[in-house]
């Protein structure tokens, strides 16, 4: 907050205030790229995606940093044949149908979380 967007310094600010973010659980993952996150949160995991995603907007205001709700999404990755239901949306989040993503997922990570 507070610099001139494509100043010299901005990049390197912005890198340092956000290695703070984290996951609360080892298997959830967050993507960092430029000034985008995304968090990739298994089926399985061992922390529900609300309060992961709680944790990260709390983790953004401790390092002076705003998550953008209205540009945030969340997308449920899931086989077309699964006969179980969606999770609840987050408060406040528009949960879509498709996403560009600005990353690839290596495929060990993708391993790593389940995805296939």
């Amino acid at each position: 907050m507070g610099l001139v967007q494509g100043s010299g310094l901005g990049p390197t600010l912005y890198i340092v205030m956000e290695s703070d973010l984290k996951t609360i659980s080892k298997i959830n993952v967050l993507f960092k790229y430029a000034n985008d996150n995304n968090l990739l949160v298994p089926e399985k995991s061992d922390t529900d995606i609300c309060v992961e995603f709680a944790n990260i907007v709390q983790g953004a205001a401790d390092s002076v940093m705003i998550v953008n709700v209205d540009k945030t999404k969340e997308i449920v990755f899931h086989r077309p044949s699964a006969r179980s239901s969606l999770p609840n949306a987050i408060t406040g989040i528009e949960q879509v149908v498709s996403v560009k993503l600005p990353f690839l997922i290596p495929s060990d990570l993708m391993n790593m979380s389940g995805i296939s």
